[in-house]
């Protein structure tokens, strides 16, 4: 289980570190096993080696010990053989002749009378080392199987008996132990060398004491052991020889001398191999993590704009990196059409006229999908004329809503398609999109349930891209329910605005109307035009057919009225039979000859009282004002209009008058008439001569 104090650290440390540290261990251990089997092999190669060499010691010196007894033993049987006591002077020939064939070898008799020997053809004096110190040891022991000479050599010492002259005599031989019997070995007696020897490549002399861990060795006498002597690793074996001699025999364990090259191969691969991980870790996974680390935190701080990088492999990291790319840009989608529909939403909730709103719309979606524009055509309905508006293409707004809906180009297909998903198409060349530029748009229809609106389009700037064609559809989707909406509320006030019986505009709405123009005019500099119309003897007509005749009278004059303005005018009943038109963006001139239009339609028409009852005519007064030339305050408007139709009426009906100048006579007042409410709301023309 990891440390509390490791595992915080641990965590901080950056990933390359870590991994460098796990492959450093990694490595570590995959080099500790073969050094450790190495240093096994080479250490039971050592005690190997070290045994095998004290064992062929042991061995020669055996194998010695039993030529040197025969040869004692023949020695003694031609000494013997006449058993008669031998001359000392032919004793001593024959001990010279014999050891001519042994150099080295000491030979001798020893009885009762003396001691004779013999080296390499000549006799020994009784003060040699050598001889003296073997009878010393005869005498002590009867027997030696093994000697050291004073001179610093051991020697094999071997005796016979031989039988001369009713006597007893004991032969002896003593061989030196010399190369190559003891080749590597040395012999220890009493933990001192008996004979110069080397141990472990420092030289000792004869009678120096061995290292303390030879020693110990030598007197445990058991498997070979690796010991230190003198800071190096040797291997020492001992075996026992006789007479308290030792035979040690030692072998370093860098005996082997290319012992360190595998070591330092092994390091040296090991070393590369890591130097080469790294590299490739570094290449194909450091740095493309580092840069997915990079945008990924990008990601977490909000910034959705930030790209995840490509990574050109196959593997996790490269499935990785595309993976975090396509939720980015999930994750921008949503984003952002979350940002567009929360904006979309407060434009078209906004107290703001249907084309501001729908323009600013269009400003969003182009900013939200990184489009060359966007436009929304709108079909024209009993409600609103048809209409575009746009961003981002000057001329977008004077196209013909009826050649984009109605064409085969991508925008008439979109709007007449059952589905309302958004779809990206290139307009075909000769098309009505094509010729104005739209070569290829995303668009989509406003569409709610059977009902289509028109369509909204996104220009898309060049024919790799794709916009998003979720926000496109969801776009869509808010307008048409805004144009539901406003369809259904424009429709829900100007029933609450028109008049039942002659389908115009009421009084209430003229006046709201006729403020919001005037502001209009005032803020534009605009002209706006003012009619006043009154049916002339409209009581008359009451009093003698009653009020049925006088409610289709007032039917028949509101329709030829409705079809003699235009659409963008407001035609309104101002109270019983007086009426009043406003003209937006009309001046004194214009608006006169439309009113003797008026005058002159209403004049020409037929009034079918019933169906078997006689045709009527009746004929309208007009009076005309217009802003500014009639009046610098916009409010005098309708006053000013006003007085025109008074004045038309004083001069005989059936006419149109503009309103008097400043000096003009003001209408008798005979003939003006008071406006008084009735319970309708309406106003009742009520004579008051």
């Amino acid at each position: 289980m990891p440390s509390p104090v490791i595992a915080p650290l641990w965590r901080r440390l950056p990933f390359t570190w870590r991994f460098l540290l796990i492959l450093a261990v990694t490595g570590l251990l995959i080099a500790a096993v073969p050094l450790i089997l190495a240093s096994r092999e080479t250490r039971t190669s050592a005690e190997q080696r070290a045994g095998d060499r004290v064992g062929i010691a042991a061995q020669l010196i055996d194998a010695q010990h039993q030529s040197i007894s025969a040869y004692a033993d023949g020695i003694a049987a031609q000494l013997g053989s006449g058993n008669t006591m031998v001359q000392t002077t032919v004793l001593k020939s024959q001990l010279a002749a014999d050891s001519s064939a042994a150099p080295q070898d000491v030979l001798g008799v020893v009885d009762a009378t003396g001691t004779i020997a013999a080296r390499n053809g000549a006799a020994l004096a009784a003060s040699d080392d050598v001889l003296q110190h073997t009878v010393t040891l005869l005498q002590q022991t009867g027997s030696a199987p093994t000697a050291p000479g004073t001179d610093g050599a051991g020697h094999l010492v071997l005796v016979a008996t031989a039988p001369i002259a009713h006597s007893t005599a004991r032969v002896f031989i003593a061989r030196p132990l010399v190369a190559p019997i003891l080749d590597g070995v040395v012999l220890l007696h009493g933990g001192k060398l008996a004979a110069d020897g080397t141990i472990a490549g420092s030289s000792f002399v004869a009678g120096a004491s061995a290292p303390t861990d030879v020693n110990t060795v030598a007197q445990a006498l058991g498997d070979p052991q690796v010991v230190s002597v003198g800071g190096q690793s040797t291997a020492v074996a001992a075996t026992a020889i006789g007479g308290g001699f030792v035979a040690v025999a030692t072998a370093p364990l860098t005996d082997t001398g290319s012992l360190g090259v595998p070591e330092m191969v092994l390091g040296a691969l090991i070393l590369v191999a890591m130097v080469f991980i790294v590299s490739i870790v570094q290449a194909d996974l450091q740095r493309p993590l580092r840069r997915l680390d990079r945008a990924v935190g990008a990601l977490g701080r909000g910034d959705l704009d930030f790209p995840i990088p490509d990574v050109p492999t196959t593997d996790e990291i490269g499935r990785l990196a595309k993976n975090f790319e396509v939720m980015r840009l999930q994750l921008r989608s949503m984003l952002r059409i979350t940002r567009a529909r929360a904006a979309i939403a407060t434009d078209l909730n906004a107290p703001q006229p249907l084309q501001i709103a729908l323009e600013k719309v269009c400003v969003e979606l182009r900013d939200a999908t990184d489009a060359a524009g966007a436009l929304i055509a709108v079909k024209g309905s009993d409600m609103t004329d048809a209409f575009v508006v746009g961003t981002g293409g000057a001329a977008w707004t004077d196209l013909d809503v009826e050649a984009l809906l109605g064409g085969d180009g991508p925008i008439g297909t979109a709007f007449r398609a059952d589905s309302s998903e958004a779809t990206t198409v290139s307009a075909p060349a000769g098309c009505y999109e094509a010729n104005n530029g739209l070569t290829r748009i995303c668009v989509a229809p406003l569409r709610i349930g059977s009902n289509r609106h028109g369509v909204v389009a996104v220009v898309v700037p060049d024919p790799e891209s794709t916009p998003d064609p979720g926000l496109v559809t969801a776009t869509a989707d808010q307008v048409a329910l805004a144009l539901e909406r406003y369809t259904f509320l424009t429709v829900v006030q100007r029933q609450a605005s028109i008049d039942d019986l002659t389908g115009l505009f009421n009084h209430r709405f003229l006046i709201d109307h006729l403020d919001q123009q005037v502001a209009l005019a005032e803020r534009l500099g605009a002209p706006l035009a003012v009619l006043m119309l009154d049916i002339d003897h409209f009581k008359v007509l009451n009093d003698s057919h009653g009020h049925h005749a006088g409610d289709i009278a007032l039917q028949a004059f509101a329709e030829t009225l409705s079809g003699s303005v235009r659409r963008s005018d407001v035609a309104a009943r101002y109270g019983g039979e007086e009426f009043a038109v406003i003209m937006p963006n009309t001046d004194r001139d214009d608006a006169a000859q439309v009113a003797e239009k008026i005058r002159q339609a209403v004049a020409d028409r037929d009034v079918q009282i019933d169906l078997h009852g006689p045709k009527l005519r009746i004929t309208v007064s007009i009076g005309v004002a217009s802003y500014p030339a009639d009046t610098k305050v916009a409010e005098d408007l309708l006053q000013r209009a006003d007085e025109g139709l008074y004045l038309a009426k004083h001069q005989g009906r059936n006419q149109v008058a503009l309103a008097p100048g400043p000096q003009a006579t003001e209408t008798p007042a005979t003939e003006k008439k008071k406006k008084v409410p009735v319970k309708d709301g309406n106003l009742q023309d009520v004579d008051v001569r």
